[in-house]
């Protein structure tokens, strides 16, 4: 049973959070206030923080700090449910980065080929440049799967949102090993190639890069 009266200082710092203003939140929470939790009190912030885990992002991260197996179970459940009805496009634009960032956490825990396919598919809900470049942010790229450099090889031709397709050329780049360096003239060329260029000249880059860089897969 849990204590109706949790007494650490973990606990007391997690709770005076969230009467923080919007500015000294900014830094959002991180495992300094969970470490100090008995299991106890871990358990009623993770169910404190559950009550909004389709709506904020802040408690999507605050479960998965506060218990890792737990919320990714809990994830892996709610990423498949239906949105419900929002009264904006902002609210629901707001539930889909919060589920894009389940999937995202879930596929950098444990990389598989359904965990980035189940990511990578969340793109079908989207409904803002913003909701896409959060997709092409959290693929992991340490390995991949052949789905997901086709998936990018797409964007990387049809995004039409210039912050969004940065993201896009930027994981394309670390799956092939390019990392940026701002001396390092040939990666400026090949991003401002991947951001600018016509399609056929982005083609023909892609195909360069496919020539000349490796890649890991799962």
């Amino acid at each position: 049973m849990i204590s109706s009266t949790p007494k650490s200082e973990g606990f007391r710092r997690f709770i005076d959070f969230f009467n923080l203003t919007q500015r000294e939140r900014l830094d959002g929470l991180d495992k300094s206030y969970f470490d100090p939790m008995s299991q106890e009190e871990k358990a009623l912030a993770f169910d404190i923080l559950k009550k909004s885990v389709s709506t904020s992002e802040e408690s999507v991260r605050g479960l998965y700090l506060c218990d890792p197996d737990k919320a990714i179970d809990l994830f892996k459940i709610l990423i498949p449910e239906n949105l419900p009805d929002f009264g904006s496009l902002r609210e629901k634009e707001a539930a889909i980065d919060c589920k894009i960032l389940m999937a995202g956490i879930v596929a950098n825990h444990s990389p598989s080929i359904e965990s980035i396919s189940t990511l990578i598919s969340l793109k079908k809900e989207s409904i803002s440049g913003r909701n896409r470049a959060n997709i092409y942010k959290h693929i992991p790229i340490d390995k991949t799967t052949v789905e997901t450099l086709e998936f990018l090889k797409h964007s990387l031709l049809e995004e039409d949102n210039e912050d969004s397709l940065s993201y896009v050329i930027e994981t394309f780049l670390n799956l092939h090993g390019i990392t940026f360096s701002i001396r390092d003239k040939k990666y400026k060329e090949i991003y401002s190639s991947l951001l600018k260029a016509s399609s056929e000249e982005k083609i023909s880059c892609i195909k360069d890069i496919e020539s000349n860089y490796a890649v890991d897969y799962l």
